[in-house]
């Protein structure tokens, strides 16, 4: 397994992707913690590789994203998204605040 941060190391390959709209399905954990952050469900997500923070590479193939995009003035969306058999899910769901700029990173867990 590989682990890339856009901020240690991204590829090209997924840095580059183009726009996407992936239809999703939330997992019960992601679906209460849409709940509690007043974040509606919806049934497909828009990103591209721009939105891209994290990525985890198995065998070559992309299995799990983080993506971070524009939610309000204050704060921005943050969502896992990990592929699976049956398509792609929302294991998590988050706001972070605008000014966040994630000081303690510990660029050691990525690979480069």
């Amino acid at each position: 397994m590989k682990l890339y941060h856009k901020d240690v190391f991204m590829p090209s390959a997924i840095a580059d992707i183009p726009t996407k709209i992936v239809p999703v399905k939330w997992t019960q954990h992601a679906t209460i913690k849409a709940q509690l952050f007043n974040i509606p469900l919806c049934n497909e997500v828009v990103y591209s590789g721009k939105d891209i923070i994290e990525a985890e590479v198995h065998h070559g193939h992309l299995t799990k994203i983080m993506i971070r995009k524009r939610y309000d003035a204050k704060y921005d969306l943050c969502l896992v998204l990990r592929a699976i058999m049956q398509g792609i899910i929302v294991v998590t769901v988050w706001l972070n605040d605008k000014n966040d700029m994630h000081c303690t990173l510990d660029d050691s867990r990525y690979d480069r």
